[in-house]
């Protein structure tokens, strides 16, 4: 049986959502511990992982209009709504 590297099956929306789930539940466990130097820490990895998730955000949004204008012919996709527009 060949050995597969899990990481490369690691790609869905699924798997996205399983893995922040987990980093949010570590930040809060970690927010438990009320020592300065560990929430000085957890401070900055969560700095970390916000600029991590604003850059992949902004390279699927690259991706998204590339999808759109071969799909569509059109030169940009339309705005992706924000939660306040979704009824």
């Amino acid at each position: 049986m060949p050995t597969e590297d899990r990481r490369e099956r690691r790609t869905g929306d699924r798997d996205v959502a399983r893995a922040h789930g987990l980093l949010q539940r570590r930040f809060r466990r970690l927010r438990d511990c009320w020592d300065e130097d560990v929430e000085q820490d957890t401070n900055r990895l969560a700095d970390e992982a916000v600029a991590a998730l604003e850059r992949l955000g902004a390279r699927a949004a690259l991706i998204e209009q590339r999808a759109y204008r071969q799909t569509t012919g059109a030169t940009r996709a339309p705005a992706i709504p924000t939660t306040k527009e979704i009824p």
